[in-house]
């Protein structure tokens, strides 16, 4: 199972992964303090022997929460109760360590593994400290909200985790500086490192669930802030505290004198300080100037459209005229010719024989067909500028009216019409009727050799918002291989002697379909019928 969806940012799966890594390490923590509680290793309990080691109470309940991490990870529903109740746990457990501490009530929790190397520790009796159990309170609380898909739980779930890591950090200066109050509430037992450990990178994991909301979402952010933050947060807390920490060891040492060291000290800090400020500000800068580049080409790609707008305009009205040249020029001679070929063939009626005869004919033919091809053509130009007027139609009104236009074509023909009950669109509809009269008037036009034709318009619904008409024949039909040229202007599939037609219509139907936002297309096999489809969005 993968742990980000597929238009997560590369920062935000960086994130998901570090969450799993730093998950595992409080599971291994505790597992080797176990393992050391078992052997008597004191370097496995506590780093250090000189140190207090962990409560074996601790080493369980680090494992209890480094498992939940994982789970919470995992963001799968049915992990749910399961990560809840290991959370309630790790609270409870805390919340009973603290009654104890604060109120006299002996819940010996602590006491039940390893009992009696528990009491013979070196350091004195070993009980879970009462910041570690504040943390784990803190902690479980953190993971029980974290499951909540409510962005204030997660929210709120990030900054209990923040508390954590602060109390957790402040024991890490503690141990770092030798100064015990920041380890270690009055005379109690204090918190052992490999907890303060534990705690810091579970803090870390539990940041990371939700790297999209809540005060993390600033440090998986893309944006300039979280550049700034990634780059100067770990900078100001990591740089100082190493640096003072190399300050007291060499000073401890005798090496070197307090008023020499703080001043060294200081040094060390505005250096550190000065170096990452100026390196961040050089890739801010570097980011800027791409962006001026980026912006200045973005305005003269504007300045390029407006130019390509302008010539378009132009190629558009030279489009009208050759329409209107189409149109008036070209129609006035064609009139002629046809006039004067019918006034010839009414003067020699009966005179011309043969192949005159047939000449004379083949006149009259061809300018009726291409009177008809000019039609077609300002028609097909017309489609291409018309203005849409777009609004809710009824697509069964649509195929009925078109049915009843085509009444003159199925008029002394056995023609069965099966119209399913069909929804309403957002389209043009004196569009939609042209759409529809092309599309029966064709399946019209290739079933006349059937003794009955039967054409079927239906619907089915894409789940896209979309609606796919379809009209659907039992004619001739056509061979796939050729579709890819059916939608385009002038391509016939037959001969003009065995079916007429210019093979413009299909042409103009998908030029109407899509510029309503839907696609057109054909399925068909030879002499088994055709069927056309079509999607609309839905009103």
């Amino acid at each position: 199972m993968t742990l980000w969806k597929p238009d997560d940012s590369p920062l935000i799966r960086n994130g998901m992964l570090a969450g799993t890594a730093v998950a595992c390490i409080p599971i291994a923590l505790g597992v080797l303090g176990l393992i050391g509680w078992s052997l008597d290793n004191f370097y496995l309990t506590s780093i250090h022997p000189d140190l207090v080691p962990a409560n074996p109470l601790t080493n369980v309940c680090q494992v209890i929460a480094g498992a939940t991490l994982l789970l919470l990870i995992r963001d799968s529903a049915g992990l749910k109760k399961t990560v809840l109740a290991a959370a309630s746990l790790l609270v409870a457990i805390g919340l009973m360590r603290l009654l104890d501490y604060f109120t006299g009530w002996n819940f010996p929790l602590d006491q039940v593994l390893f009992r009696e190397k528990v009491y013979a520790a070196p350091l004195g009796p070993n009980h879970m400290a009462p910041n570690t159990a504040l943390n784990f309170i803190l902690l479980g609380s953190a993971f029980a909200l974290a499951v909540s898909r409510n962005q204030r739980a997660r929210h709120s779930s990030q900054i209990l985790s923040l508390l954590v890591a602060f109390i957790s950090f402040l024991g890490m200066l503690g141990y770092l500086f030798h100064f015990a109050s920041l380890y270690q509430i009055s005379d109690h037992t204090p918190m052992a490192l490999p907890a303060i450990l534990g705690f810091l990178f579970a803090a870390m994991g539990s940041l990371c669930l939700h790297p999209q909301s809540g005060p993390a979402s600033l440090f998986f952010s893309d944006s300039t802030g979280g550049f700034m933050a990634r780059r100067l947060l770990p900078v100001a807390v990591l740089a100082p505290t190493l640096a003072a920490w190399i300050f007291l060891e060499a000073q401890s040492s005798g090496r070197l004198d307090a008023l020499t060291g703080m001043a060294r000290l200081t040094f060390a800090n505005i250096l550190i300080a000065s170096l990452a400020i100026y390196s961040a500000s050089q890739r801010l800068h570097n980011g800027d100037r791409k962006r001026v580049q980026a912006e200045e080409e973005v305005r003269l790609l504007n300045a390029s459209l407006q130019d390509q707008a302008k010539r378009l305009a132009a190629a558009n009205k030279g489009l009208e005229s050759f329409s209107y040249s189409v149109s008036h020029d070209l129609r006035s001679p064609l009139t002629h010719v046809h006039g004067y070929a019918e006034m010839l063939a009414l003067e020699t009626a009966g005179k011309l024989e043969g192949k005159a005869a047939r000449y004379l004919e083949v006149i009259q033919d061809e300018t009726e067909r291409m009177s008809t091809l000019i039609d077609d053509l300002l028609r097909f130009a017309k489609v291409e500028r018309a203005e849409l007027r777009m609004r809710e139609i009824s697509m069964q009104e649509v195929v009925e009216e078109s049915i009843r236009r085509l009444d003159p074509e199925a008029e002394g023909r056995k023609v069965a019409w099966h119209v399913q009950s069909l929804p309403s669109v957002k389209a043009d509809q004196p569009l939609m009727e042209q759409v529809m009269v092309n599309l029966l008037s064709n399946a019209l036009k290739y079933s006349r050799k059937r003794p009955e034709v039967r054409v079927e318009i239906g619907f089915r619904a894409d789940g896209a918002g979309l609606g796919v008409f379809y009209v659907r024949d039992n004619g001739i039909g056509f061979d796939m291989r050729e579709a890819g040229r059916l939608f385009e202007a002038f391509q016939r599939m037959h001969s003009r002697s065995e079916y007429e037609g210019t093979g413009i219509g299909l042409a103009n139907v998908r030029s109407i379909i899509e510029r309503h936002g839907g696609k057109v297309w054909a399925e068909s096999e030879p002499d088994k019928g055709a069927t056309f489809f079509f999607s609309l969005p839905l009103a």
